[in-house]
């Protein structure tokens, strides 16, 4: 097996654990939110089923944005 065969890949780090980025408090800070929000769309609108279609709208829409490279980290188009 040729040894640079690593060449051919970019490098990339998976931080499951957050060892080394600790977004589980980002993530639960989120859910806290979207609890309010989801609590305030039912109180406006009585419709329990909204904040998920809604929900489900917003992930559609990141992850075609993500898809069609509208969406990146370094914030350009």
């Amino acid at each position: 097996m040729d040894k640079n065969w690593l060449s051919a890949f970019d490098p990339f780090i998976f931080d499951m654990d957050g060892l080394l980025v600790n977004s589980e408090d980002v993530y639960l800070l989120g859910r806290k939110r979207a609890l309010d929000c989801k609590r305030s769309i039912l109180d406006a609108f009585q419709d329990p089923a909204l904040y998920e279609k809604l929900d489900a709208e917003r992930e559609a829409f990141i992850y075609d944005s993500l898809e069609n490279g509208d969406l990146r980290k370094d914030g350009n188009p």
